[in-house]
């Protein structure tokens, strides 16, 4: 029935859990996917970390993204899987209030390894640029 149409009581249903407890955890269920938007932040910041230097940060975050996404295909199950991915992927690309609202997330993980690999803090501008493009490329990527 698609992302927007699918309730939290849904949600719940499938996860075997009444809709309080999904709220205990998840405000909403934008909140859901950000988390595992978390995730995937988390790994790649770990591959970003083990670029070599000479690499231009945008490549090193390039490499960092297939490094990590490669990886999800011999990943064993409860870890973020290929099939995961792909599910995520789609599920971001159909809903337009999702797709948003990763305009707005910032992955302090990953500018935190990208400000130490440049020498600057996480919170200078060239993160900011750095980061506005790679999410533009991922953007047009997915759409």
């Amino acid at each position: 029935q698609g992302y927007e149409q699918t309730t939290v009581e849904q949600i719940a249903a499938a996860a075997e859990v009444s809709a309080r407890t999904f709220s205990r955890y998840f405000a909403t269920k934008d909140a859901v996917m950000l988390a595992f938007l978390d995730d995937v932040v988390d790994l790649v910041a770990g591959e970003l970390a083990q670029q070599p230097p000479e690499l231009g940060e945008l490549d090193a975050v390039f490499c960092a993204h297939i490094t990590a996404f490669e990886k999800t295909r011999v990943a064993m199950p409860g870890q973020l899987t290929d099939d995961r991915l792909l599910a995520a992927a789609r599920i971001f690309t159909s809903s337009p209030s999702l797709m948003q609202a990763t305009m707005g997330f910032r992955p302090a993980p990953l500018f935190e390894v990208l400000a130490k690999r440049m020498g600057v803090s996480a919170d200078d501008r060239k993160i900011a640029l750095i980061a506005s493009l790679w999410n533009a490329i991922m953007t047009t990527a997915l759409v």
